[in-house]
């Protein structure tokens, strides 16, 4: 991560608070990185780095350990719009998640901001953006794949997120498992009768003991993809969307957020996953 990236990075973590609302002022961040057209932007969204989760649980150890509502309750969970429970945790789970969630969503007004410098300045192509997925070669990509990236991450360009969701989703899906048997590990429940592949959930599973992605994929890399696309006491960005149960308003909010993970998967390959 180079001085830029740094800055912001290290600015943003410290000015997180939980419980009230970030006293970031965007705009002026933006500006005083000097981004000031396409190339910049699009540098700094490459670069920028996944959360750690480590300055996370930093950030969670400053808040108080004795909450009031911490002594009334055992259990924090989830709760859907139709009243239902998608997740359960405890307090210290429940507050660091609310940490990851609160960084997330400023790194979405964030790329939102830079997103707006980089479209005035320039319009990509679909036909660039096939140059440019096919010119990173990335491992990431499966062999005949390239052409839903493609299409993917140009929609994202496009800004039409909602439509870049729907074709990314089951292709970074596709491609973890891809890894994971380059890597000569299997992801099919081959001791069942009917041998159908591990879910999504599974293959993101943040055990460490992970028999799948341990030691194929970068940890923090693991535990954001987990958070945002699987876990019910999160955006569960995945199986919402897999299922009808998120708006479109929602899924354009998150999907710039999924379109620069995939960005990121795609032309950083080698820093986040272990290849033969």
């Amino acid at each position: 991560m180079d001085t830029i990236e740094q800055s912001i990075y290290s600015e943003m973590l410290s000015k997180i608070v939980i419980h009230t609302s970030s006293t970031l002022n965007i705009p002026e961040l933006v500006a005083s990185q000097n981004i000031e057209d396409f190339k910049s932007g699009f540098n700094f969204l490459i670069d920028f780095p996944i959360i750690e989760s480590k300055m996370l649980e930093a950030i969670n150890e400053k808040r108080d350990k004795h909450s009031f509502l911490g002594h009334l309750f055992k259990d924090y969970v989830h709760i859907t719009n139709k009243g239902t429970v998608s997740g359960k945790s405890n307090e210290e789970n429940y507050y660091l998640n609310l940490t990851r969630s609160h960084y997330r969503n400023t790194t979405i007004s964030l790329f939102r901001e830079i997103k707006s410098i980089m479209d005035f300045d320039q319009q990509l192509t679909k036909d660039f953006v096939s140059m440019m997925i096919v010119d990173s070669e990335s491992r990431f990509i499966p062999k005949d794949r390239e052409h839903f990236f493609i299409e993917g991450i140009h929609c994202g360009f496009q800004n039409n997120f909602v439509h870049a969701s729907h074709i990314l989703i089951p292709q970074i899906e596709n491609s973890l498992k891809n890894l994971i048997e380059l890597n000569g590990r299997n992801t099919t429940k081959l001791a069942e009768e009917i041998q159908n592949d591990n879910t999504l959930g599974s293959i993101l599973s943040t055990d460490e003991n992970n028999k799948m992605l341990n030691k194929i994929c970068d940890r923090d890399l693991i535990l954001e993809l987990n958070n945002f696309l699987v876990d019910g006491n999160s955006v569960n960005f995945r199986n919402r969307l897999c299922h009808g149960l998120i708006s479109p308003f929602e899924t354009d909010y998150y999907g710039i957020y999924l379109w620069w993970l995939a960005l990121k998967m795609v032309k950083q390959t080698n820093t986040y996953f272990t290849i033969p």
